[in-house]
């Protein structure tokens, strides 16, 4: 269910940086400019590397991935898992908040923010709401795997099987 465009242009995007960024810092090494042209040059390098740095950050934030599972949910980060079994699991639900929609699963020690959708990038914030299920004006992909989930979640709490097959 994932789109793999934006790690694309992602990935086009750093390869630009670090072309900029060698380009500068070949420039600036080089010696061949006036002095206040190197110190404009070191500084557009910088900024591009600034660049680099924060365009991996966003692609590593991406590779968030939620694994619906028989023992019951592993949320997958960048640099980390999370298991929560579904004995464990009290409750799902959508949350509005901000510029998004979070699909939220409760345990014992705390909420854990599941998947997050962005629906609004500029304009008036959305009020803080809970709903035990998307609003029709949620985004699509968000009311799909909120229906992957919960059907799940319901099946072992019922005992009619466990997780998805």
């Amino acid at each position: 269910m994932r789109s793999y465009r934006t790690l694309l242009l992602m990935a086009f995007g750093a390869a630009f940086c670090i072309y900029l960024f060698v380009w500068c810092l070949e420039l600036t090494v080089s010696g061949g400019l006036p002095d206040q042209s190197t110190s404009r040059l070191f500084g557009m390098a910088v900024i591009m590397a600034g660049l680099l740095l924060l365009g991996l950050v966003f692609t590593l934030s991406l590779r968030s991935r939620v694994i619906i599972g028989e023992d019951g949910l592993e949320i997958v980060h960048a640099f980390r898992r999370e298991r929560l079994p579904w004995d464990e699991i009290t409750g799902v639900w959508v949350r509005a908040e901000s510029i998004s929609y979070d699909v939220m699963v409760r345990t014992p020690e705390k909420e854990h923010n599941v998947l997050s959708v962005p629906v609004r990038p500029v304009g008036l914030p959305l009020p803080a709401e809970r709903f035990d299920v998307p609003p029709p004006k949620a985004p699509r992909r968000l009311r799909k795997q909120y229906g992957w989930l919960r059907e799940a979640w319901e099946r072992h709490r019922t005992g009619h099987g466990q997780g998805v097959a």
